[in-house]
């Protein structure tokens, strides 16, 4: 709902849902209404066994005919007072602030590539693509069914007997690692056996550091932000983190935190601040 005064300030205006559905019930029931604002600005809690405050407190003690809001429906408040049908069902939600957009340097932009992957995971797969490559080039050299000895028995082209020389080897196995083609696969079946798992390890690695990449690239340049809010999924996430949050004075929620026996609402309850 909201409030404006006029120019002199003496008159309020009011404006919403509630005051266009009061119109609307005005106009049917034919009657007339003034508004008040609850005195201590709260929907109203239970204080003590039926002393209750805010808007609650008002209706009871019939200083006001009926009280209108979104006034969440709870046991206790359904004990003192009567309410109509519900106009609106939602559950309780988490409103976050949006994180402001920081410009970029363009060196984080260029360290954005490794971001996907774990320094550790990027440590892996070099010593694999080290280790591929020197077992290929070793299988290579010795084995009497390759390339090597092939240029050798004059079987084969020079060329082709240089497929799989120690560079060759490297340039291989980064080849296959970026998905690129290739001109020559090994002829022997050890050969063909290292070169289809290190394909297969490249399939896997490539597609999990392009799905992480898109990931990345659809978040906000603050990502630290965003994975600190990302992280918090339930109530007992906010207890082990150190975000601050505010809750309705009042409400049902503030209520809810206070009288939990839950250890971890418990908690919660402690360290909210109302508003």
């Amino acid at each position: 709902m909201e409030v404006k005064n006029d120019e002199f300030g003496d008159n309020k205006t009011y404006r919403g849902y509630i005051i266009d559905l009061l119109d609307e019930v005005k106009k049917k029931a034919n009657f007339e209404y003034e508004i008040e604002i609850s005195p201590d600005g709260t929907f109203g809690r239970e204080l003590t066994p039926g002393n209750w405050s805010g808007t609650i407190n008002e209706v009871i003690q019939k200083r006001a005919a009926f009280a209108a809001g979104p006034i969440t429906i709870t046991s206790k408040r359904a004990k003192s007072v009567d309410f109509s049908t519900p106009f609106l069902t939602t559950p309780f939600g988490i409103v976050l602030q949006k994180p402001e957009n920081i410009e970029e340097t363009v060196e984080h932009r260029l360290l954005r590539i490794w971001a996907p992957l774990k320094p550790s995971v990027w440590m892996m797969i070099f010593i694999s693509f080290l280790v591929t490559s020197i077992i290929l080039y070793v299988v290579s050299y010795f084995n009497p069914y390759e390339w090597r000895r092939m240029s050798h028995d004059r079987e084969a082209t020079l060329r082709e007997g240089e497929s799989f020389t120690c560079m060759n080897s490297f340039w291989f196995a980064i080849s296959a690692l970026m998905w690129q083609g290739y001109v020559r696969a090994p002829r022997s079946i050890g050969g063909r056996i290292i070169v289809m798992f290190w394909w297969l390890f490249a399939i896997i690695s490539i597609s999990c550091y392009i799905a992480n990449l898109s990931n990345l690239l659809k978040l906000e340049s603050n990502t630290k932000s965003i994975e600190k809010i990302v992280a918090v999924k339930n109530f007992n996430d906010f207890v082990n983190s150190d975000i601050p949050y505010i809750i309705t004075k009042g409400g049902a929620m503030e209520e809810c935190l206070d009288k939990e026996p839950l250890q971890y609402l418990m908690a919660l309850s402690e360290c909210h601040v109302t508003v």
